[in-house]
């Protein structure tokens, strides 16, 4: 389905459960806020590039360029990034 909304080709089980952490948290516990952004994909073949150029690794993931500029952005001491390993 190619919708011009990308929530709505958002996996359903996101989805549920963004809406079960809002629901949740208004009923039960302190206000959250949830927010979604959207990345420029221009901009991820760029830092995908430029980090494969500096030949330390083969492979940057787009998880690997956003968690990196997220935590730069936030100048973290420590981060852990969620990885989903494929077979």
């Amino acid at each position: 389905m190619d919708c011009p909304c990308p929530i709505l080709n958002a996996p359903l089980g996101n989805i549920i459960n963004m809406l079960t952490g809002m629901l949740l948290s208004k009923l039960l516990g302190p206000r959250s806020k949830t927010a979604m952004h959207f990345v420029d994909e221009a901009w991820i073949a760029r830092e995908k590039r430029a980090a494969e150029a500096g030949g330390v690794v083969k492979f940057v993931s787009t998880n690997d360029v956003v968690t990196s500029a997220f935590m730069r952005a936030t100048r973290a001491d420590m981060a852990m990034m969620v990885v989903n390993p494929q077979p």
